[in-house]
């Protein structure tokens, strides 16, 4: 996939870049500001650097970003006490995540154990089985599992879940010039919760040419389905609204 590589380097220089701006954001809070917005904004960095580590295989990296999303997403919906231990322990991680990133090639090589366990441990007092589970949605031919506190929080607020398969294609799509433009535009309308490349679709569908990246994707949003696959640009039959079969 050496059209994922390409993307590596854009997606470092823009997630380094990211850490830098969010350090001074952790550390106002970590002081005990209650301020809505760098809690959001900490939240969105975390969110796209596990999202672009997840999309190019960079597996350290999304397996701590992930741990940390989890955790700041119920910092800020008020279901997990924060304390100046869960924003050293961010800090400590977002160390652990620079080192990776400016060594992207040998990241998977790394050691996250301790930054994993020091994140776990600011659970304490929760269920942390509860946390783990997962949820299993109507997605045929696919190996997409769904965090079940995920998926309550944004079925809570009316967000709709949707399977989507489709060929990105560079250059096909007027709205981007690059697959990671064209994710932090679909974001700006809803979210992308789970996703893998699944190189089998092209031997799976006929309609997948092999030309581009085939991606497996699920999806909320509050858009209806028809919204859904203009905005990304495929048609309707494409996009697959799910149900809960847990």
């Amino acid at each position: 996939m050496g059209e994922l590589n390409d993307l590596i380097p854009e997606f470092i220089e823009e997630s380094l870049e990211h850490l830098k701006n969010i350090e001074e954001d952790i550390i106002i809070l970590e002081k005990g500001a209650a301020d809505n917005e760098l809690l959001n904004r900490v939240f969105r960095v975390v969110h796209s650097i596990k999202d672009g580590s997840t999309f190019l295989g960079l597996k350290n990296i999304e397996r701590l970003s992930k741990k940390m999303e989890d955790i700041f997403n119920r910092v800020r919906s008020n279901d997990l006490e924060s304390t100046s231990r869960t924003f050293s322990s961010f800090l400590k991680s977002i160390d652990k995540l620079r080192e990776m990133l400016e060594s992207s090639e040998e990241s998977d090589s790394f050691d996250i154990g301790t930054n994993l366990k020091e994140l776990e441990a600011c659970l304490v007092g929760k269920p942390a089985v509860a946390f783990a589970e997962k949820i299993k949605l109507e997605v045929e031919e696919s190996f997409l599992m769904l965090d079940k506190y995920t998926y309550e929080s944004l079925k809570k607020h009316g967000n709709k879940f949707y399977h989507i398969q489709f060929e990105l294609k560079e250059g096909e799509n007027e709205n981007f010039s690059t697959p990671l433009e064209f994710f932090r535009e679909i974001e700006k309308m809803g979210e992308i919760v789970e996703r893998n490349v699944d190189m089998e679709l092209v031997l799976r569908d006929d309609s997948f040419t092999g030309e581009g990246i085939p991606l497996n994707i699920i999806y909320s949003s509050l858009l209806d389905k028809d919204i859904v696959a203009h905005i990304f640009d495929i048609k309707e039959g494409q996009v697959k609204e799910l149900r809960d079969v847990s």
